[in-house]
């Protein structure tokens, strides 16, 4: 902060003794001041992060027990449909950040209307923006990393169980992993302080971010993750044994297959194939083939791609969070001019 003047002696703080001057707001202020604004915020969510957390730690050790000494393990229950939910949360972990920590931020200045008073000489908008979300972004990607990362142990701790469970990590398990739930975290919160910057009402922002970002996250999953390359295809007449994603199906992404013309142009199974006669396989085939759907094809991404996938999807998260961050920040510069 700059030195002040005392009214009554003329003097400035600089010049009496015991007064201390700043030039600028350090870090140390920032730290205290996103602490005190947002404290509540960041403790409710690390509780509930305490909470998943712990119930993954828990499912984990009942399966490496398992493992070692058998099922049912002495002591412990059946904890598979425990270890297939918990990790749920985690599909909206990113957009749960951008609606309750990202859009609240910025908005909640502009409803206030103390975005005035935060935004002074001492502490420029592009230095309380930065700040703030560089502090309270890390803290956010920290969390994320902690239940992807243990969402990961417990998920590999059920697939060395020989046992009919599993997860399969190309599909369901593919964002049990710590570096990606820190960059959706990341996207969430740039995804929430654009919106807020845009639009500039808590309730309204909250709610935009919530419909945005669920559907990003559902457009990535559904129709482009299964893009990042070209997958592999099998490729048979009707009625020789193939095995369907190849050797490892367990743990390959699936993505699209049926029955096929010779071309390889998948078609329609026509209604009068799944007659009463479509118990004999034989003449299932043969009406198969008398409508020209002669193969069948299936094409997959092999399990050995999920690295590659993640990576993939990890620096694209990470850009549109640096594309939003610099969107967010330009608006509110351009606000506050």
């Amino acid at each position: 902060m700059s030195a002040t003047t005392d009214s009554t002696t003329g003097k400035r703080a600089a010049d009496r003794p015991g007064v201390r001057t700043r030039a600028r707001v350090g870090w140390g202020d920032l730290a205290w001041l996103t602490w005190r604004q947002h404290r509540w915020t960041v403790l409710g969510t690390l509780a509930i992060a305490l909470v998943g957390v712990a119930g993954m730690l828990l499912v984990r050790a009942a399966f490496l027990d398992e493992a070692a000494n058998g099922y049912p393990a002495q002591g412990w229950g059946d904890y598979t449909g425990l270890g297939l939910t918990l990790p749920g949360g985690l599909m909206l972990y990113g957009t749960f950040i951008g609606a309750v920590w990202g859009a609240p931020m910025l908005a909640w200045e502009y409803d206030q209307r103390t975005n005035v008073v935060a935004w002074t000489q001492d502490l420029p908008v592009a230095r309380w923006l930065v700040g703030k979300a560089v502090l309270l972004g890390a803290v956010a990607a920290l969390i994320g990393a902690v239940l992807g990362g243990t969402a990961h142990l417990m998920a590999n701790a059920i697939n060395d169980v020989p046992r009919y469970v599993s997860v399969n990590m190309f599909e369901e398990g593919f964002e049990y992993h710590p570096a990606l739930q820190a960059a959706y975290a990341l996207f969430g919160f740039a995804l929430g302080l654009a919106i807020a910057a845009l639009v500039r009402r808590t309730v309204l922002a909250v709610g935009l971010t919530l419909v945005v970002g669920l559907l990003t996250k559902v457009v990535v999953e559904l129709w482009l993750r299964g893009r990042y390359q070209s997958p592999h295809t099998t490729f048979a007449p009707v009625g020789e044994d193939i095995r369907p994603l190849g050797p490892a199906k367990d743990q390959a992404l699936y993505f699209e297959g049926g029955y096929a013309n010779a071309d390889g142009v998948l078609g329609t199974v026509p209604p009068r194939c799944y007659g009463p006669e479509s118990a004999d396989q034989a003449w299932f085939q043969g009406c198969l083939k008398d409508s020209g759907l002669t193969h069948f094809l299936e094409q997959y991404h092999p399990a050995e791609r999920l690295g590659t996938f993640r990576l993939i999807e990890g620096v694209l998260f990470l850009a549109l969070a640096a594309a939003l961050f610099a969107f967010a920040l330009r608006r509110v510069k351009k606000a506050a001019a």
